[in-house]
């Protein structure tokens, strides 16, 4: 997609494929060449292969903050997301004493999937 959406052509697309697509491109529609960097350096930006490209030492601050947070946090998981796996969820939700919702059909991108199901989660929890 990401050579469709630099050319500025739309690509073969139908129905939800369509609809994702021009949802995905369009803070990318008509920007030149460097419009795109922010979109290449997000795979580098997790620091994971390179600490410092990723800017470990900030992401480990950020997370240690959220760690502190004192309002209600609440998760909504996909068992199937192959980046984080259900027991990573888990332990994120330990560590910030939240509540998890796992839904085991979902992968790492479940509100294209599961919409419906997360607000009804969201929404029993708020009114818990």
């Amino acid at each position: 997609m990401v050579p469709a959406i630099k050319a500025g052509v739309e690509p073969d697309l139908e129905g939800e494929a369509a609809l994702r697509y021009a949802g995905f491109s369009a803070p990318f529609r008509g920007l030149p060449e460097e419009g795109f960097n922010g979109a290449r350096w997000f795979p580098l930006s997790i620091p994971v292969g390179d600490y410092d490209s990723g800017n470990g030492a900030g992401q480990t601050l950020h997370y240690r903050v959220l760690l502190g947070w004192n309002k209600a946090t609440h998760f909504v998981w996909g068992a199937q997301d192959e980046g984080f796996n259900e027991e990573w969820g888990r332990t994120w939700a330990r560590q910030m004493n939240a509540p998890i919702d796992v839904l085991p059909d979902a992968g790492h991108f479940l509100q294209f999937t599961h919409g419906p199901e997360i607000v009804e989660r969201i929404l029993r929890r708020a009114d818990a």
